[in-house]
């Protein structure tokens, strides 16, 4: 795993012009196509993108460097953490409005001290509309999403249906192609949605070894300065893995349940270190959205 020191560059020597800064989160699924373990992006967030979840990883299974330099990344702002007790606070029956305005008031702050603002494109791809971020993904690395006029039928018989603005796997839908026929397209479902075949993720290479075959996800998150020369210095990166306590026996039981594809932390899910191919394949990947990113603001200015 890269470290800080490895990551950072004198850009200053080269007076290069910084183009943008940003903090982006990945979330990567590996599943074997055509034999192949192939590392695919499901889905972009921006600087509210956390790792607190590495505290769980057993000791030992990254250093205790790892270790502190993702709990010094992850220091709160004095800010988000008063207006994020204050919404916690609230009751989440009878203030349901409140709480609800409450959170999103202390979502529009900066949520960590060390984390870049993201530029307002990044923003609207990355937390608004989750449909336009599919095009900056690379067609190899991606599952294939729904676009009208475009054939309703999923290659493996389901679709992922996801809203746009979604937080944690909120109001994530799991539909049969007959399902997606009727919820999705005649019922409007899509105006408020983005869809996407459902495809089988592989297990963590270094999972638990009686979790080493269930569904896992990757997050791997990136704060880094974009130059007009198209380089990158990353001044933080850092992935691991979020791993499905359901086990092969019984996925087959569950069939394809939002409880078994939808790998996060709210479905019960554990975490586990990124093994060094897990977080090179997944990181050559992001650093082509980054990339395909940077073209288009660089058109924008």
């Amino acid at each position: 795993m890269k470290s800080n020191s490895s990551l950072k560059t004198d850009k200053k020597k080269k007076s290069v012009s910084e183009l943008f800064r940003a903090t982006l989160g990945f979330d990567f699924i590996f599943s074997y196509l055509n034999g192949c373990k192939t590392p695919l992006c499901i889905e972009i967030n921006g600087d509210d993108s956390g790792l607190m979840a590495v505290e769980s990883i057993p000791m030992g299974d990254i250093t205790e460097d790892e270790r502190g330099r993702v709990r010094t990344r992850m220091i709160h702002t004095e800010e988000r953490l008063a207006l994020s007790a204050y919404a916690e606070s609230l009751d989440p029956v009878s203030q349901s409005e409140a709480r609800k305005e409450a959170w999103a008031k202390a979502r529009s702050v900066p949520g960590f001290v060390h984390a870049f603002r993201n530029p307002p494109f990044i923003r609207e791809i990355a937390s608004k509309d989750k449909r336009l971020q599919q095009d900056f993904i690379p067609p190899a690395n991606r599952p294939r999403f729904f676009r009208d006029g475009e054939s309703p039928l999923s290659s493996t018989g389901f679709w992922i249906c996801k809203p746009i603005s979604g937080r944690k796997g909120k109001g994530i839908k799991i539909l049969s192609n007959e399902e997606f026929a009727s919820s999705f397209l005649e019922n409007h479902l899509r105006d408020g949605y983005i869809a996407q075949e459902l495809i089988k993720a592989s297990g963590a290479d270094r999972a638990l070894s009686d979790m080493k075959e269930n569904p896992a996800a990757l997050r791997l998150l990136i704060d880094f300065i974009y130059f007009e020369d198209n380089s990158i210095e990353e001044v933080f990166a850092f992935a691991y893995q979020r791993v499905s306590p359901l086990s092969v026996k019984e996925q087959s039981a569950t069939s394809f349940k939002e409880k078994l594809h939808v790998v996060n932390f709210a479905t019960g899910a554990k975490a586990a270190a990124a093994s060094e191919s897990e977080f090179k394949a997944a990181h050559k990947v992001a650093l082509k959205v980054i990339d395909n990113i940077a073209k288009q603001i660089a058109e924008v200015k």
